[in-house]
């Protein structure tokens, strides 16, 4: 990547590290969202013993994580509060606007440049190395344009009006797949209500195995995929209906004596019991052959039938059902992160039909959720074509190409449109067959 030109960010940025300070807030940076609260990124709570070794940073100050920037993953502060030790918080000179050095360096330009400098044991296409993670000095080396006070104010502010913009299009999408989720869930219900009444609900726990995950010591993590080493199913790793394996810690397979019992296997229902109803639904997803080998890490549990009397899927169109949350969440505990435990699911109540009956349900909600997983793909389709378009908007605006101060709101929304025309025109496509 070939710098643009202009200024060495060592002398817009300098940088800071200042330690402890309890009463502020643990703040965390997503590759998606930049800086904000912990609580508002992560379903794990923060489980440090002491704060005293965290950096502290103040409202504006640029907060990048070294192990995943090159990814994005850095941002503005929007608070004064404390962040990770191996975070690197970066304080702007008088005259520079934060928001303006974050999108230059979260542009596809910026990005290829830290990826330029990044510092690991071997290459980045080397299997058997940690993470890489670039160095503040030669961050500080990038050169990016530094136009004047004001014409840096103007152009974040164009561009946060932009995200925002595009952000809301992109929630929009969400909101149909959320609705369709829900009608989803609607229509199974009558009859796994139906079943109760005619069989009766008994404890879950009699015809499964709730097993919270393993305790294993965040000391032995190993970063990332690598040689010789299993994943490790988080709570992190769990969303409405599958697993992300985007962000990843692995444990030395070397280590694994004695911990057969926590293996997962294909088939078996995984559930995160930290905040485990989000905005979509309950963090609840089925193994499949892709997810293995994988281990089972503390605040998820596994759900396995005891035997074949009781369907997984069957299990897991009960746990769906916001009966499920209803009947659980009056006891979880927690404030700031609400916790469920191995126990309360067991004494959930659940019907439990012959097995053909079961296999009725299933085929019913298959059917149901089919329609509903062609809306998710082409609504995700344009969430992409818009984050593709605003990655290309924030390149173009940073690096000079496009004079943010020509462009009309007429004209954005005709670029906006352009990117995501056919896409779009599918989802509305979908959207009406199933009205």
């Amino acid at each position: 990547m070939t710098d643009v030109g202009g200024v060495p960010l060592r002398y817009l940025l300098r940088e800071i590290d200042e330690r402890g300070g309890d009463a502020l807030p643990l703040l965390s940076v997503s590759i998606h969202s930049g800086v904000g609260r912990r609580e508002e990124f992560s379903q794990d709570p923060h489980r440090a013993e002491t704060l005293d070794n965290y950096k502290r940073c103040q409202a504006g100050d640029v907060v990048l994580n070294r192990m995943r920037a090159f990814q994005g993953a850095l941002g503005v502060a929007p608070t004064p509060g404390l962040v990770s030790p191996d975070y690197a918080v970066l304080r702007p000179a008088a005259g520079v606007d934060p928001r303006f050095v974050a999108y230059s360096l979260r542009s596809h330009w910026g990005l290829g440049e830290m990826r330029s400098r990044l510092r690991g044991i071997g290459g980045m296409g080397a299997g058997a190395v940690r993470t890489p993670r670039i160095n503040v000095d030669d961050l500080l080396g990038i050169k990016i344009l530094a136009p004047p006070f004001s014409r840096q104010r103007a152009v974040a502010d164009f561009l946060d009006g932009e995200c925002q913009r595009i952000g809301a299009l992109a929630a929009g999408f969400m909101r149909l797949t959320l609705a369709a989720r829900r009608a989803e869930r609607m229509h199974i219900e009558p009859r796994l209500i139906a079943a109760g009444r005619r069989y009766g609900r008994v404890k879950l726990g009699w015809y499964a195995h709730v097993l919270p995950g393993y305790a294993f010591p965040s000391s032995g993590f190993v970063t990332g995929e690598q040689t010789g080493t299993i994943r490790l199913l988080r709570g992190v790793n769990l969303t409405p209906g599958e697993t992300r394996w985007s962000d990843v810690v692995s444990w030395p397979e070397a280590r694994t004596a004695g911990l057969a019992a926590w293996s997962l296997r294909k088939d078996d229902l995984v559930m995160g019991m930290d905040r485990p109803w989000i905005k979509g639904g309950l963090r609840i997803a089925t193994i499949s052959s892709s997810d293995l080998p994988a281990y089972l890490l503390q605040r998820v549990a596994r759900i396995r039938p005891y035997d074949d009397r009781l369907a997984n899927g069957y299990l897991r169109l009960w746990l769906e059902l916001d009966l499920f949350e209803h009947d659980v969440s009056h006891a979880m505990t927690g404030v700031a992160v609400p916790h469920i435990s191995g126990s309360q699911i067991e004494g959930f109540r659940i019907a439990v039909p012959p097995r053909e009956a079961q296999e009725a349900a299933i085929a019913e909600a298959n059917a149901s959720r089919w329609k509903t997983s062609k809306l998710e793909v082409a609504a995700d389709t344009v969430a992409s074509r818009l984050a593709e378009y605003r990655d290309a908007l924030i390149a173009e605006v940073v690096t000079g190409q496009l004079d943010a101060t020509t462009l009309s709101d007429v004209r954005m929304d005709e670029r906006a449109r352009a990117a995501t025309e056919g896409d779009t025109a599918a989802v509305k496509s979908l959207v009406a067959t199933a009205e």
